[in-house]
Protein backbone atom coordinates (compact mmCIF):
# COMPACT_ATOMS: atom_id res chain seq x y z
CA UNK A 1 0.00 0.00 0.00
CA UNK A 2 1.73 3.40 -1.27
CA UNK A 3 2.50 5.70 1.51
CA UNK A 4 -0.74 7.89 -0.04
CA UNK A 5 -3.38 5.39 0.54
CA UNK A 6 -1.79 4.84 4.18
CA UNK A 7 -2.84 8.89 5.10
CA UNK A 8 -6.16 8.85 3.04
CA UNK A 9 -7.04 5.64 4.95
CA UNK A 10 -6.29 7.48 8.08
CA UNK A 11 -7.65 11.01 7.41
CA UNK A 12 -10.67 11.04 9.65
CA UNK A 13 -11.69 14.56 6.95
CA UNK A 14 -11.04 13.28 3.39
CA UNK A 15 -11.57 16.61 2.24
CA UNK A 16 -9.64 16.08 -1.49
CA UNK A 17 -9.23 18.50 -4.35
CA UNK A 18 -7.57 18.28 -7.99
CA UNK A 19 -4.83 21.83 -7.50
CA UNK A 20 -4.17 22.85 -10.76
CA UNK A 21 -2.48 25.59 -12.69
CA UNK A 22 -1.61 26.08 -16.48
CA UNK A 23 -0.15 28.75 -19.26
CA UNK A 24 -1.56 29.31 -22.41
CA UNK A 25 0.56 30.66 -24.99
CA UNK A 26 -1.44 32.76 -27.39
CA UNK A 27 -0.24 35.09 -30.55
CA UNK A 28 -2.55 37.92 -32.44
CA UNK A 29 -5.58 36.49 -29.62
CA UNK A 30 -8.47 38.39 -28.94
CA UNK A 31 -10.08 36.20 -26.66
CA UNK A 32 -12.63 38.03 -24.48
CA UNK A 33 -13.65 41.48 -25.28
CA UNK A 34 -15.32 44.39 -22.98
CA UNK A 35 -17.32 45.62 -26.01
CA UNK A 36 -17.37 48.91 -27.76
CA UNK A 37 -13.65 51.04 -27.79
CA UNK A 38 -14.63 54.15 -27.76
CA UNK A 39 -10.93 55.08 -27.70
CA UNK A 40 -10.07 53.70 -30.56
CA UNK A 41 -7.45 54.81 -33.23
CA UNK A 42 -9.07 55.22 -36.18
CA UNK A 43 -11.99 56.80 -34.65
CA UNK A 44 -14.11 54.50 -36.39
CA UNK A 45 -17.80 53.64 -34.83
CA UNK A 46 -17.52 49.78 -35.09
CA UNK A 47 -14.67 48.69 -32.49
CA UNK A 48 -14.41 46.46 -29.86
CA UNK A 49 -11.63 46.25 -26.86
CA UNK A 50 -10.10 43.41 -25.23
CA UNK A 51 -10.50 43.07 -21.48
CA UNK A 52 -8.09 43.91 -19.32
CA UNK A 53 -6.87 45.05 -15.89
CA UNK A 54 -3.99 47.35 -14.57
CA UNK A 55 -1.85 46.54 -11.57
CA UNK A 56 1.53 48.71 -10.39
CA UNK A 57 0.70 50.81 -13.45
CA UNK A 58 1.06 48.21 -16.10
CA UNK A 59 -1.33 46.77 -18.30
CA UNK A 60 -2.52 43.03 -18.20
CA UNK A 61 -4.96 41.12 -20.35
CA UNK A 62 -7.18 38.93 -19.33
CA UNK A 63 -10.18 36.35 -19.82
CA UNK A 64 -13.13 36.10 -17.53
CA UNK A 65 -13.30 32.80 -15.57
CA UNK A 66 -17.15 32.48 -16.97
CA UNK A 67 -15.50 32.39 -20.72
CA UNK A 68 -13.36 29.76 -19.71
CA UNK A 69 -15.91 27.86 -18.18
CA UNK A 70 -18.23 28.28 -21.02
CA UNK A 71 -15.08 27.10 -23.40
CA UNK A 72 -15.23 24.16 -20.86
CA UNK A 73 -18.56 22.89 -20.91
CA UNK A 74 -18.90 23.33 -24.71
CA UNK A 75 -15.77 20.85 -24.87
CA UNK A 76 -17.45 18.41 -22.17
CA UNK A 77 -20.64 18.30 -24.68
CA UNK A 78 -18.47 18.01 -27.35
CA UNK A 79 -16.82 15.15 -25.78
CA UNK A 80 -20.49 13.42 -24.90
CA UNK A 81 -21.77 14.83 -22.17
CA UNK A 82 -25.88 15.97 -22.47
CA UNK A 83 -25.63 19.16 -21.53
CA UNK A 84 -28.32 20.32 -19.50
CA UNK A 85 -30.78 22.57 -21.06
CA UNK A 86 -31.04 26.12 -20.42
CA UNK A 87 -34.40 28.25 -20.23
CA UNK A 88 -34.80 31.83 -20.99
CA UNK A 89 -37.50 33.26 -18.92
CA UNK A 90 -38.13 37.02 -19.17
CA UNK A 91 -34.83 38.44 -17.41
CA UNK A 92 -32.86 34.98 -15.97
CA UNK A 93 -31.73 32.10 -17.29
CA UNK A 94 -31.31 28.47 -15.86
CA UNK A 95 -30.37 25.17 -16.63
CA UNK A 96 -32.74 22.29 -15.92
CA UNK A 97 -31.06 21.91 -12.22
CA UNK A 98 -30.81 18.68 -12.58
CA UNK A 99 -27.39 16.65 -11.41
CA UNK A 100 -28.77 13.34 -11.59
CA UNK A 101 -29.15 13.18 -15.29
CA UNK A 102 -26.94 16.13 -16.34
CA UNK A 103 -23.15 16.40 -15.82
CA UNK A 104 -22.36 19.80 -15.95
CA UNK A 105 -25.21 20.71 -13.43
CA UNK A 106 -23.24 18.72 -11.02
CA UNK A 107 -19.99 19.83 -11.66
CA UNK A 108 -20.45 23.51 -13.23
CA UNK A 109 -23.53 24.56 -10.13
CA UNK A 110 -26.54 26.55 -10.64
CA UNK A 111 -29.58 28.63 -8.95
CA UNK A 112 -32.71 28.44 -10.06
CA UNK A 113 -35.17 31.03 -7.96
CA UNK A 114 -38.49 29.14 -8.29
CA UNK A 115 -42.43 29.71 -6.65
CA UNK A 116 -44.70 26.93 -7.28
CA UNK A 117 -48.51 28.13 -6.22
CA UNK A 118 -50.51 24.97 -6.40
CA UNK A 119 -53.85 26.77 -4.89
CA UNK A 120 -55.54 26.49 -8.37
CA UNK A 121 -54.29 22.52 -8.30
CA UNK A 122 -55.41 21.64 -4.84
CA UNK A 123 -58.55 23.74 -5.40
CA UNK A 124 -60.95 21.11 -5.92
CA UNK A 125 -59.87 18.46 -3.45
CA UNK A 126 -59.51 21.31 -0.81
CA UNK A 127 -63.28 21.84 -0.97
CA UNK A 128 -64.07 18.44 -0.74
CA UNK A 129 -61.91 17.50 2.31
CA UNK A 130 -63.03 20.38 4.09
CA UNK A 131 -67.02 19.03 3.85
CA UNK A 132 -66.07 15.57 4.91
CA UNK A 133 -62.93 16.10 7.64
CA UNK A 134 -64.84 19.01 9.36
CA UNK A 135 -66.11 17.16 12.19
CA UNK A 136 -62.56 15.87 12.69
CA UNK A 137 -61.08 19.09 12.58
CA UNK A 138 -63.93 20.54 14.63
CA UNK A 139 -62.77 17.94 16.95
CA UNK A 140 -59.18 18.91 16.73
CA UNK A 141 -59.85 21.94 17.67
CA UNK A 142 -62.04 21.39 21.17
CA UNK A 143 -59.28 18.53 22.27
CA UNK A 144 -57.48 19.50 25.03
CA UNK A 145 -55.30 16.66 25.71
CA UNK A 146 -51.99 17.55 24.24
CA UNK A 147 -51.01 13.69 23.29
CA UNK A 148 -54.61 13.12 21.89
CA UNK A 149 -54.83 16.05 20.13
CA UNK A 150 -51.44 15.39 18.43
CA UNK A 151 -52.82 11.55 17.63
CA UNK A 152 -55.79 13.12 16.10
CA UNK A 153 -53.67 15.85 13.83
CA UNK A 154 -51.55 12.90 12.82
CA UNK A 155 -54.33 10.55 11.60
CA UNK A 156 -55.81 13.70 9.98
CA UNK A 157 -52.86 14.29 7.78
CA UNK A 158 -52.85 10.49 6.94
CA UNK A 159 -56.21 10.69 5.63
CA UNK A 160 -55.22 14.27 3.78
CA UNK A 161 -52.36 12.22 2.32
CA UNK A 162 -54.13 9.23 1.33
CA UNK A 163 -56.60 11.65 -0.84
CA UNK A 164 -53.73 13.29 -2.24
CA UNK A 165 -51.84 9.76 -3.15
CA UNK A 166 -55.26 8.65 -5.11
CA UNK A 167 -55.72 11.76 -6.94
CA UNK A 168 -54.03 10.51 -10.40
CA UNK A 169 -54.07 14.30 -11.48
CA UNK A 170 -52.53 15.94 -8.54
CA UNK A 171 -49.97 13.16 -8.81
CA UNK A 172 -48.92 13.67 -12.41
CA UNK A 173 -48.89 17.13 -11.99
CA UNK A 174 -46.90 17.42 -9.12
CA UNK A 175 -44.66 14.61 -10.54
CA UNK A 176 -44.33 16.64 -13.77
CA UNK A 177 -43.39 19.62 -11.52
CA UNK A 178 -40.94 18.41 -9.06
CA UNK A 179 -43.07 19.04 -6.48
CA UNK A 180 -42.90 16.82 -3.41
CA UNK A 181 -46.44 15.37 -2.72
CA UNK A 182 -45.89 15.70 1.08
CA UNK A 183 -45.57 19.03 0.58
CA UNK A 184 -49.06 19.26 -1.02
CA UNK A 185 -50.21 17.44 2.01
CA UNK A 186 -49.12 19.32 3.97
CA UNK A 187 -50.13 22.22 3.02
CA UNK A 188 -53.51 21.04 2.71
CA UNK A 189 -53.55 19.68 6.46
CA UNK A 190 -52.26 23.56 7.37
CA UNK A 191 -55.13 25.05 5.12
CA UNK A 192 -57.93 23.15 6.04
CA UNK A 193 -59.07 24.49 8.98
CA UNK A 194 -59.30 27.71 7.86
CA UNK A 195 -62.81 29.06 6.06
CA UNK A 196 -61.03 30.74 3.00
CA UNK A 197 -57.67 30.20 1.71
CA UNK A 198 -55.98 32.62 -0.39
CA UNK A 199 -53.13 31.96 -3.19
CA UNK A 200 -50.03 32.83 -0.78
CA UNK A 201 -51.18 29.76 1.42
CA UNK A 202 -50.12 27.42 -1.16
CA UNK A 203 -46.80 28.92 -2.21
CA UNK A 204 -44.34 26.49 -2.40
CA UNK A 205 -40.48 27.46 -2.54
CA UNK A 206 -38.68 25.10 -4.78
CA UNK A 207 -35.23 27.31 -5.37
CA UNK A 208 -32.24 25.46 -5.15
CA UNK A 209 -28.73 26.22 -5.55
CA UNK A 210 -25.46 24.74 -6.11
CA UNK A 211 -22.37 25.67 -5.63
CA UNK A 212 -20.29 24.30 -8.08
CA UNK A 213 -17.48 22.17 -6.88
CA UNK A 214 -15.17 22.75 -9.78
CA UNK A 215 -13.71 26.78 -8.82
CA UNK A 216 -11.50 28.33 -11.56
CA UNK A 217 -9.75 31.49 -11.95
CA UNK A 218 -9.47 34.24 -14.65
CA UNK A 219 -6.91 33.90 -17.45
CA UNK A 220 -4.36 37.03 -16.57
CA UNK A 221 -1.20 37.14 -18.64
CA UNK A 222 1.91 36.91 -16.67
CA UNK A 223 3.67 39.54 -18.19
CA UNK A 224 2.32 43.00 -18.76
CA UNK A 225 1.00 43.55 -22.91
CA UNK A 226 0.88 45.87 -25.88
CA UNK A 227 -2.23 46.09 -27.51
CA UNK A 228 -2.42 45.69 -31.40
CA UNK A 229 -5.28 47.64 -32.81
CA UNK A 230 -6.08 45.74 -36.01
CA UNK A 231 -8.04 48.24 -38.19
CA UNK A 232 -10.34 46.14 -41.08
CA UNK A 233 -12.74 46.91 -43.75
CA UNK A 234 -15.73 45.07 -45.14
CA UNK A 235 -15.52 45.85 -48.96
CA UNK A 236 -16.47 43.51 -50.44
CA UNK A 237 -20.23 44.96 -51.31
CA UNK A 238 -20.92 48.05 -53.51
CA UNK A 239 -20.42 51.44 -52.42
CA UNK A 240 -18.32 52.51 -49.81
CA UNK A 241 -15.70 50.27 -47.19
CA UNK A 242 -17.37 49.74 -43.79
CA UNK A 243 -14.54 50.56 -41.38
CA UNK A 244 -14.17 48.30 -37.91
CA UNK A 245 -11.46 47.87 -35.53
CA UNK A 246 -10.69 45.20 -32.73
CA UNK A 247 -7.62 45.07 -30.00
CA UNK A 248 -5.56 42.07 -29.83
CA UNK A 249 -2.16 40.64 -27.91
CA UNK A 250 0.38 38.12 -27.69
CA UNK A 251 0.96 36.72 -24.29
CA UNK A 252 1.11 34.12 -22.21
CA UNK A 253 -1.74 33.84 -20.00
CA UNK A 254 -1.91 31.97 -16.71
CA UNK A 255 -4.92 30.05 -14.40
CA UNK A 256 -5.80 27.77 -11.74
CA UNK A 257 -8.41 25.88 -11.05
CA UNK A 258 -9.37 23.61 -8.10
CA UNK A 259 -11.90 20.48 -8.12
CA UNK A 260 -13.87 19.11 -4.94
CA UNK A 261 -13.88 15.71 -5.10
CA UNK A 262 -15.82 15.59 -2.58
CA UNK A 263 -18.56 17.61 -3.66
CA UNK A 264 -18.66 15.55 -6.77
CA UNK A 265 -22.10 13.96 -7.53
CA UNK A 266 -23.21 14.82 -3.37
CA UNK A 267 -26.46 16.87 -2.52
CA UNK A 268 -27.84 18.07 0.49
CA UNK A 269 -31.05 19.53 0.36
CA UNK A 270 -31.04 21.56 3.94
CA UNK A 271 -33.16 24.49 3.62
CA UNK A 272 -30.66 27.55 3.48
CA UNK A 273 -29.58 29.93 1.18
CA UNK A 274 -26.52 28.02 -0.82
CA UNK A 275 -27.40 24.68 0.91
CA UNK A 276 -30.37 23.45 -0.91
CA UNK A 277 -29.19 21.83 -4.06
CA UNK A 278 -32.29 19.39 -4.68
CA UNK A 279 -35.68 18.85 -3.50
CA UNK A 280 -36.43 16.16 -1.28
CA UNK A 281 -38.04 14.14 -4.81
CA UNK A 282 -34.39 14.27 -6.44
CA UNK A 283 -32.51 13.43 -3.24
CA UNK A 284 -34.65 10.43 -2.92
CA UNK A 285 -34.55 9.81 -6.75
CA UNK A 286 -30.42 9.55 -5.88
CA UNK A 287 -31.01 7.33 -3.10
CA UNK A 288 -33.55 4.89 -5.22
CA UNK A 289 -31.49 4.96 -8.09
CA UNK A 290 -28.75 3.24 -6.29
CA UNK A 291 -27.19 6.10 -3.89
CA UNK A 292 -26.21 6.39 -0.55
CA UNK A 293 -26.44 9.19 2.42
CA UNK A 294 -23.24 10.17 3.84
CA UNK A 295 -22.61 12.77 6.76
CA UNK A 296 -21.31 16.34 5.98
CA UNK A 297 -17.43 16.94 6.52
CA UNK A 298 -18.47 19.39 9.00
CA UNK A 299 -21.78 18.89 10.66
CA UNK A 300 -21.66 15.47 11.11
CA UNK A 301 -25.77 16.12 11.68
CA UNK A 302 -26.50 16.93 8.12
CA UNK A 303 -27.19 14.14 5.51
CA UNK A 304 -26.28 14.12 1.73
CA UNK A 305 -27.11 12.18 -1.04
CA UNK A 306 -24.22 11.01 -2.99
CA UNK A 307 -24.17 9.01 -6.41
CA UNK A 308 -22.59 6.07 -6.92
CA UNK A 309 -19.01 6.09 -6.61
CA UNK A 310 -18.73 4.51 -10.81
CA UNK A 311 -20.99 8.28 -11.91
CA UNK A 312 -18.64 10.51 -9.65
CA UNK A 313 -15.24 9.41 -11.25
CA UNK A 314 -16.42 9.20 -14.68
CA UNK A 315 -17.68 12.56 -14.14
CA UNK A 316 -14.12 13.96 -12.45
CA UNK A 317 -12.04 12.43 -15.06
CA UNK A 318 -14.19 13.91 -18.08
CA UNK A 319 -14.06 17.18 -16.67
CA UNK A 320 -10.22 17.57 -16.39
CA UNK A 321 -9.64 14.97 -19.79
CA UNK A 322 -11.26 17.80 -21.46
CA UNK A 323 -8.78 19.90 -20.97
CA UNK A 324 -6.95 18.14 -24.11
CA UNK A 325 -9.58 18.93 -26.50
CA UNK A 326 -10.80 22.30 -25.02
CA UNK A 327 -11.46 25.19 -27.40
CA UNK A 328 -13.20 28.90 -27.44
CA UNK A 329 -12.54 32.29 -27.58
CA UNK A 330 -14.37 35.22 -29.78
CA UNK A 331 -12.61 36.53 -32.55
CA UNK A 332 -11.89 32.92 -33.76
CA UNK A 333 -12.48 33.78 -37.31
CA UNK A 334 -9.85 35.83 -38.12
CA UNK A 335 -8.03 35.83 -34.92
CA UNK A 336 -7.65 31.79 -34.24
CA UNK A 337 -5.56 30.76 -31.03
CA UNK A 338 -5.97 27.53 -29.52
CA UNK A 339 -6.77 27.69 -26.12
CA UNK A 340 -5.44 24.08 -24.62
CA UNK A 341 -2.75 24.23 -22.26
CA UNK A 342 0.56 24.10 -23.37
CA UNK A 343 2.17 23.69 -19.57
CA UNK A 344 -0.10 22.27 -16.27
CA UNK A 345 0.58 20.99 -13.18
CA UNK A 346 -1.73 18.57 -11.22
CA UNK A 347 -2.17 17.02 -7.88
CA UNK A 348 -4.21 16.01 -5.34
CA UNK A 349 -4.44 17.71 -1.94
CA UNK A 350 -6.08 17.72 0.82
CA UNK A 351 -7.19 21.38 2.09
CA UNK A 352 -9.35 23.83 -1.38
CA UNK A 353 -5.95 25.95 -1.46
CA UNK A 354 -3.99 26.01 -4.64
CA UNK A 355 -0.97 25.94 -3.78
CA UNK A 356 0.69 26.03 -7.54
CA UNK A 357 -0.61 29.75 -7.86
CA UNK A 358 2.61 31.59 -7.85
CA UNK A 359 4.85 29.51 -10.39
CA UNK A 360 4.92 31.53 -13.66
CA UNK A 361 6.80 34.85 -13.19
CA UNK A 362 7.94 37.57 -15.72
CA UNK A 363 11.61 37.09 -15.94
CA UNK A 364 13.09 40.02 -18.13
CA UNK A 365 9.81 40.95 -19.57
CA UNK A 366 9.22 37.61 -20.82
CA UNK A 367 7.18 34.59 -19.14
CA UNK A 368 9.05 31.65 -17.71
CA UNK A 369 8.61 29.37 -14.57
CA UNK A 370 10.19 29.09 -11.29
CA UNK A 371 11.45 26.34 -10.55
CA UNK A 372 12.58 27.03 -7.05
CA UNK A 373 8.79 28.25 -6.33
CA UNK A 374 7.58 24.97 -7.56
CA UNK A 375 10.40 23.24 -4.84
CA UNK A 376 8.87 25.74 -2.20
CA UNK A 377 5.58 24.66 -2.69
CA UNK A 378 5.94 21.22 -2.64
CA UNK A 379 8.10 21.07 0.09
CA UNK A 380 5.88 23.56 2.18
CA UNK A 381 2.93 21.45 1.48
CA UNK A 382 4.45 18.08 1.81
CA UNK A 383 1.81 16.92 4.51
CA UNK A 384 -1.51 17.86 2.30
CA UNK A 385 -0.69 15.88 -1.05
CA UNK A 386 -2.55 12.81 -1.41
CA UNK A 387 -0.84 12.10 -4.74
CA UNK A 388 2.53 12.39 -6.72
CA UNK A 389 2.83 15.48 -8.59
CA UNK A 390 2.16 15.45 -12.31
CA UNK A 391 3.40 18.24 -15.03
CA UNK A 392 3.06 18.52 -18.32
CA UNK A 393 4.85 20.73 -21.28
CA UNK A 394 4.55 21.19 -24.94
CA UNK A 395 7.47 20.98 -26.87
CA UNK A 396 8.37 24.33 -28.52
CA UNK A 397 7.39 26.08 -25.67
CA UNK A 398 9.32 27.51 -23.08
CA UNK A 399 12.10 25.04 -24.43
CA UNK A 400 14.74 27.38 -21.92
CA UNK A 401 12.94 25.99 -19.33
CA UNK A 402 13.62 22.10 -19.49
CA UNK A 403 11.27 19.36 -17.68
CA UNK A 404 14.72 18.20 -17.05
CA UNK A 405 15.42 20.76 -14.62
CA UNK A 406 12.67 19.89 -12.07
CA UNK A 407 13.82 16.91 -10.25
CA UNK A 408 11.91 13.42 -10.27
CA UNK A 409 11.50 13.50 -6.68
CA UNK A 410 11.33 16.40 -4.06
CA UNK A 411 11.00 16.01 -0.53
CA UNK A 412 9.67 12.33 -1.27
CA UNK A 413 6.89 13.19 -3.73
CA UNK A 414 7.24 11.80 -7.06
CA UNK A 415 7.15 14.18 -9.83
CA UNK A 416 5.87 12.73 -13.40
CA UNK A 417 6.63 14.66 -16.32
CA UNK A 418 5.99 14.30 -19.36
CA UNK A 419 3.50 15.82 -22.60
CA UNK A 420 0.12 18.14 -22.26
CA UNK A 421 -1.86 14.98 -23.15
CA UNK A 422 0.20 12.06 -21.11
CA UNK A 423 0.06 14.01 -17.91
CA UNK A 424 -3.31 14.36 -18.14
CA UNK A 425 -4.59 10.89 -19.13
CA UNK A 426 -1.78 9.25 -16.28
CA UNK A 427 -3.07 11.83 -13.71
CA UNK A 428 -6.34 10.73 -14.18
CA UNK A 429 -5.66 7.05 -13.60
CA UNK A 430 -4.75 7.76 -10.34
CA UNK A 431 -8.18 9.24 -9.48
CA UNK A 432 -9.90 5.78 -8.36
CA UNK A 433 -7.96 6.19 -4.74
CA UNK A 434 -9.82 9.60 -4.00
CA UNK A 435 -13.16 9.51 -5.16
CA UNK A 436 -13.95 7.97 -1.77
Amino acid sequence: MSDFQNKINDDRVQNYFVQSAILIDVDGASLNNWGKDSSNSQGTDNATAVKKVFKNGRMYAVVAGQAWRYWWIESLGLNGWNLSPITRDDKVAYTDVNPIEYADDDVFGYMRALNENIKDLVEDIEKELREQKKDDIEKIKKEKNKVKKEQLNKELYQAIHKSVLSNEYIVSIAKEKNIDIEIVSTLLFKNLPKKTTKQDDYKIDMSVTRISPLKNSILSSVTPIKLINEFSTMARQDGDAVPYEKQSYSTVLKGMFSLDLDQVGTFTKVNRSGFKNVTDITYDKIIENGGHEVSDLINPNIQRARLKNDIRLERVKDTILALKTISGGAKRTTNYVSVKPDFIILAVLKGGNNIFDNIAVEEDGRATLSIEALKEAIQDNKKYLRSDVYIGKATGFMDDVSLSLIDNEIEGIKIHKSSINKTIDDFTKILDTVIV
